[in-house]
C-alpha cells in the first residue's frame, strides 16, 4: 500500500517489537523464530 494511501486512510502497521540498531542480530533472530503478530522494526 503506498504511503499516501496510509496517510489518507489513517491505517497504521502493527508493530510486534522495536529493536535498537545495536540489537539488530536479536531482531533478525526474532523474525526467524516463526509466526508473530506485527512487524519487527530496527530503529537507528
Amino acid at each position: 500500500m503506498p504511503v499516501r494511501a496510509l496517510a489518507v486512510s489513517g491505517l497504521r502497521p502493527v508493530v510486534d517489537r522495536v529493536f535498537p540498531w545495536e540489537e539488530a542480530a536479536e531482531a533478525f533472530a526474532r523474525f526467524e523464530e516463526g509466526p508473530r503478530f506485527g512487524k519487527v522494526v530496527i530503529s537507528h
